[in-house]
């Protein structure tokens, strides 16, 4: 090879390495940049997750394990919301006796509406039934609600509900 060629492919390697570097850097930069972004994706979806969960607790009570049930429901619960549930715990286990049904209910859709650190809030759409003592399933309900999710312990809690638009 003559000198003027091996001035060339030193060159060649040059701007070849130079490249790789900045390629390198670059899918660093995005591999930093893609772990946070998914962090925050994770933490609204287990957000999410817990709020469809705990509207599933709250709206599914059974005559029968009403205390347990209860207690699971308002375990998920917290502030202004788990104060507004306590006085309603007689009269609900008294409404269901009295019709001689259970209450079942069922997600429709979950979304965020908004997020920070430790607190989501969710958009949450689910319909609420009557089971009576024949296992006949009837529609009690179609709810929209607004849950705002809190962090506390390392577990989300419905902190507060804003109901949306026509409820049935």
């Amino acid at each position: 090879m003559s000198k003027e060629h091996r001035g060339y492919a030193a060159w060649i390697v040059f701007v070849a390495a130079g490249l790789v570097c900045v390629v390198l850097a670059a899918l660093l930069l995005f591999q930093v940049t893609r772990t946070s972004k998914y962090h925050i994706a994770a933490n609204e979806q287990a957000a999410m997750d817990a709020a469809a969960q705990e509207t599933v607790n709250l709206g599914t009570l059974s005559r029968k394990n009403f205390e347990a049930d209860w207690a699971r429901a308002v375990k998920g619960v917290s502030g202004q919301t788990l104060d507004a549930l306590a006085p309603l715990k007689a009269s609900t286990q008294q409404t269901m006796v009295a019709a001689k049904s259970d209450l079942v209910a069922t997600i429709s859709s979950t979304s965020v509406e908004s997020s920070n650190k430790d607190t989501v809030m969710v958009l949450i759409a689910f319909n609420g039934y009557k089971v009576d003592d024949k296992g006949t399933k009837s529609q009690s309900s179609a709810n929209r609600l607004e849950l705002t999710m809190k962090q506390s312990g390392g577990q989300w809690l419905i902190n507060d509900t804003k109901t949306l638009g026509l409820t049935s």
